[in-house]
């Protein structure tokens, strides 16, 4: 059908939508292939269409609730057909959700992800296996800012060995900076799956295995003659080694690590400083796709921000060397041991990546280039004096300005998802953007302290006292922002405003709704979703402060 014109996809939608009731088995697979294809060729998702959304979403709604549901006699466990309709209600949702977005030039989310969720989550209740659903439901949750439910429903998935490879890059990206502090952990579960350093030390732990057995394999290839087998099994180490999620999954260790106050990890060095080119084994085919053919996948529409490549994985190589040179030993270039390449990143903001990245992580790159130098100088004594003192006058313009920043009225507003005129909640924006405050904050301070202590670096006393002032009002300025929007979270009405955003459009959708969910399923989700955001919250109260 993409190579019809519009005139005739929609015939041809036309006679499938006319006929598709004339196939009357049970599991009404006919209809939903046809409401694909609706949803593929004949839905458009401007701004303007958003009545024709709703009585999309509507459709596959009540198909869904026409369609015969297996009983325990079947012993159906598995992901049923009409499954499909409610990741399709949720899709057609989102990409709504995202043209508005579009429209307004935002990357904050709106409350129609709230809609999309409790469809997502009633779909699970019959079909908890439904992998589509789950991968779905943990990015929304993590747009939400909800990272506790993200953990709880990625867990469902149970990622292991290459799946550490090709499919947790979907909720580890950036997670650090939305929820670093370990979740709740329900009883009988595996503590990899809500402590987030912990499931990146054990996804670090499969690559570590890998290269022994790749290696073990490979040689018993060669005992055995199967030259093809060993060539397998050595591009696949190679790819491994050389891991584009391999890296970033260090650095985010050692960043979590940081975050929570631990003191400064060295074991994954031989990982984070090597500069060799990365390889991308990342698959994002768990999403459905009903997008038609040149456009892009449906998974781009629910991103945590932008696709992170070799360039944006050089963005968190620097933040990492920053502190590697702040709080770690002395670079020496003699030392056989792993070192930085701090060479490596000479010239780098001024060819930013903007499109891997951000823009607190863009912001970051121009003040942690600066701190670069600085860290540099602090090193090589009087010949570095220039650069510290450089470094220290640009941090104290950079947190002035973020302290005006924290300060405007329409900080919290334009970070937060709208619930109503009166009522803000978290999203991930606003979390991405205060843990990463910290953490340079938390850069600032350290250099700051030691440029106070270094003779060599002759940088004006009052100075570094006003800017250590302003970094305290800078974190004051977080935590009273964090306070205000907890406050919001848990104040009386909430809870009545989310079951009302789970319903919200035209008359025929709240409706449907209301019949799809029953009130105190609406009710469940919403508390949960209240108590994920308190969580979250707590997480930047808890971040490393000094």
């Amino acid at each position: 059908m993409s190579n019809m014109g519009t005139a005739d996809q929609m015939e041809v939608l036309r006679y499938i939508s006319e006929h598709s009731s004339e196939n009357t088995k049970p599991d009404g697979i006919a209809a939903i292939n046809s409401l694909k294809l609706q949803y593929c060729f004949g839905l458009s998702f401007d701004t303007s269409s958003s009545n024709e959304v709703e009585e999309f979403v509507v459709s596959c709604l009540t198909l869904y609730r026409s369609l015969e549901k297996p009983t325990k006699a079947d012993g159906v466990i598995e992901s049923q057909p009409r499954d499909d309709l409610c990741v399709m209600a949720s899709m057609a949702l989102i990409k709504l959700h995202q043209q508005n977005l579009a429209d307004k030039a935002s990357q904050t989310p709106q409350p129609i992800l709230i809609q999309a969720a409790v469809i997502l989550e009633h779909v699970l209740v019959g079909s908890p296996h439904n992998y589509e659903a789950l991968l779905l439901l943990s990015r929304i949750y993590l747009l939400l800012g909800a990272g506790s439910l993200a953990l709880q429903t990625f867990a469902k998935l149970n990622v292991k060995q290459m799946q550490y490879e090709s499919v947790a890059h979907n909720l580890f990206t950036r997670l650090a900076t939305i929820h670093p502090q370990p979740a709740a952990q329900p009883e009988g579960s595996e503590a990899r799956h809500f402590d987030l350093q912990l499931g990146l030390r054990v996804a670090l732990d499969f690559y570590k295995r890998s290269g022994v057995a790749t290696t073990r394999a490979a040689l018993q290839g060669l005992d055995c003659g199967s030259y093809v087998n060993t060539q397998g099994c050595i591009k696949l180490q190679e790819k491994l080694a050389k891991s584009l999620c391999r890296r970033m999954w260090a650095l985010e260790e050692r960043r979590v690590q940081r975050l929570l106050g631990g003191s400064p990890n060295t074991r994954y060095n031989h990982i984070v400083f090597d500069a060799a080119e990365v390889t991308d084994q990342r698959s994002f085919e768990g999403f459905m796709n009903l997008e038609a053919p040149g456009q892009p996948t449906f998974e781009e529409y629910v991103r945590v921000g932008p696709l992170i490549g070799a360039n944006g994985l050089k963005a968190l190589s620097l933040v990492d060397t920053v502190f590697y040179l702040l709080t770690g030993p002395k670079v020496n270039p003699e030392n056989k041991s792993p070192q930085p390449d701090v060479e490596g990143f000479s010239g780098f903001e001024k060819d930013i990546p903007k499109d891997e990245l951000t823009p607190a992580e863009v912001e970051g790159i121009q003040i942690y280039s600066a701190l670069l130098k600085g860290a540099k100088g602090l090193s090589n004594g009087q010949n570095g004096a220039a650069d510290v003192q450089s470094a220290i006058r640009t941090a104290s313009e950079w947190v002035k300005r973020k302290i005006t920043q924290l300060t405007e009225e329409s900080y919290i507003g334009k970070n937060g998802v709208h619930l109503s005129d009166a009522t803000v909640v978290p999203s991930w924006v606003y979390l991405h953007n205060s843990i990463s405050c910290v953490e340079t904050l938390l850069a600032i301070n350290i250099l700051a302290k030691r440029a106070s202590n270094s003779k060599s670096a002759n940088v004006d006393k009052e100075e570094l006292a006003a800017l250590s002032a302003d970094l305290t009002q800078a974190l004051d300025t977080i935590r009273t922002n964090t306070k205000t929007l907890k406050s919001q979270v848990i104040k009386p009405g909430v809870l009545g405003e989310l079951i009302l955003a789970c319903s919200a459009g035209g008359d025929t959708l709240q409706s449907k709704i209301g019949e799809f969910i029953d009130e105190a399923a609406l009710e469940s989700f919403a508390g949960s979703l209240i108590e994920s955001w308190e969580e979250a919250l707590d997480g930047v109260s808890t971040v490393a402060m000094f």
